[in-house]
């Protein structure tokens, strides 16, 4: 078995590799599903949240670039009269 040390250097690659060459001396209980449920909709919740800060950051660009054109029109209106 390695230390957390060794193990905290290695890449994914050679994680999975270690993990899949002792999956057939490790016997896991229900809580390992379950904390592999959890983590998987974690991950999905990442991602949509990933997603939704994307959009919402051009949003507010598009809102800025808006307010400004918005501005400048009210701006060479009032020159203007």
């Amino acid at each position: 078995m390695e230390s957390y040390e060794e193990l905290t250097g290695f890449s994914d690659e050679q994680l999975i590799a270690t993990f899949n060459a002792g999956r057939d001396q490790v016997v896991v209980g229900k809580q390992w599903y379950l904390d592999e449920l959890v983590r998987r909709r974690q991950d999905r919740a990442s991602k949509a949240l990933e997603r939704l800060t994307r959009r919402l950051f051009w949003l507010t660009v598009a809102i800025a670039t808006l307010t400004a054109l918005g501005t400048g029109a009210a701006v060479v209106a009032a020159v203007r009269s």
